[in-house]
């Protein structure tokens, strides 16, 4: 069941002032639920820092389904290990109610919402599940989840994983429940450090028919202003991923509508860090214009060797060598340096370089 909030835009500019008179489609979420933005913002509640990255899938529904049944598609790297897996549900209504649902056979709750946000006549309730050992790496999740009534319009399932290969950095999980109506709504992220990042927004509830929409980081629009709250993943949910600057220290991330009322409830900040992915802090060679590796032929542990070779090379070893790492050798181990041709223990051209 879809509910008109208002069909009328002088009734709209009336309660929500001019930016909302510009709101003519449908909204997803009951008559009478006007919560007021920015008075339930995301908060910080997970943290993971090293070789860190996300995976995550979001299931839009159309509001009422019966035990909503779904699957969530998850791809990591072979190897990974997951250091975190969170299932995440919604509903709109009044009263608090628990929530349960089933993980690939597996039960879980009943819990109660970690978050809720009064909005009008009505509650919007968040639930969390930790499902990290249930997922395990890539594949298939299928799942069902009970709210007891109400309105249901998405299920999410995030995923941190650690892999040698993904670049150090840090992952900020933004939690919680907002409903979204008039104006910015705005959450923070603190203790990161300066470079490239990704944010992802996911919110519910949402669909098109409203301008005036925007994405804010740092107080630089990154997305909008225009109709971009629009269910983009269909019957009703959508998901965002937009590549950002991040700056050393604490940054913002807001979203405002011009009516369109939903909820927010995630917003993830991937934000790598300078590092020594590179190896450029083992410095070698007469000029410290090479670096230190440490070199673990396959299948041949025991002939671990550090190696002074170009930053160039650096990451042919890293993806190509499963247990290559930066710095020298546990055991000190020989020392190899490139552009000075001498014998390695599987150096097949004699050039000098390990293959």
């Amino acid at each position: 069941m879809i509910h008109r909030k208002i069909g009328v835009a002088g009734l709209l500019l009336l309660l929500f002032g001019a930016c909302a008179a510009l709101a003519m489609g449908q909204d997803q979420v009951p008559i009478g639920e006007g919560g007021t933005t920015g008075d339930n913002p995301l908060t910080t509640s997970f943290t993971f820092t090293g070789n860190v990255g996300l995976a995550i899938d979001v299931v839009p529904f159309a509001g009422f389904v019966a035990n909503n049944p779904g699957t969530f598609v998850i791809s990591i790297p072979a190897g990974s290990t997951v250091l975190k897996a969170l299932m995440y549900v919604q509903r709109w209504d009044d009263p608090a109610t628990n929530a349960s649902a089933v993980l690939s056979g597996s039960p879980l709750g009943p819990i109660a919402a970690f978050v809720t946000d009064p909005a009008g006549n009505f509650l919007l309730q968040a639930y969390r599940f930790d499902v990290t050992g249930i997922v395990t790496g890539s594949g298939n999740y299928p799942f069902t989840f009970d709210t007891s009534g109400g309105q249901n319009y998405y299920a999410a399932l995030v995923v941190v994983f650690s892999h040698r290969l993904e670049p150090v950095g840090t992952i900020l999980i933004n939690d919680g429940s907002e409903a979204i109506g008039t104006g910015p709504s705005t959450t923070a992220f603190s203790g990161v450090g300066g470079g490239a990042g990704t944010l992802t927004i996911v919110t519910q509830a949402d669909n098109s028919g409203t301008s005036g929409e925007s994405i804010v980081f740092n107080g630089a629009t990154i997305l909008g202003p225009g109709d971009i709250f629009n269910a983009n993943l269909g019957d009703f949910a959508s998901l965002f991923q937009l590549p950002v600057t991040v700056a050393a220290g604490t940054n913002t991330a807001s979203i405002t509508t011009c009516g369109d009322l939903f909820g927010w409830h995630l917003a993830i900040l991937v934000a790598s860090s300078p590092t020594e992915a590179d190896c450029s802090g083992f410095p070698c060679g007469n000029n410290d214009n090479k670096v230190l590796l440490c070199h673990v032929p396959p299948g041949n542990p025991g002939n671990a060797h550090t190696l002074c070779i170009s930053p160039n090379a650096v990451a042919m070893h890293l993806e190509n060598h499963e247990d290559d790492h930066c710095g020298p050798c546990g055991d000190g181990g020989p020392l190899f340096q490139t552009g000075v041709v001498q014998p390695c223990p599987d150096d097949v051209n004699g050039d000098g370089v390990t293959n």
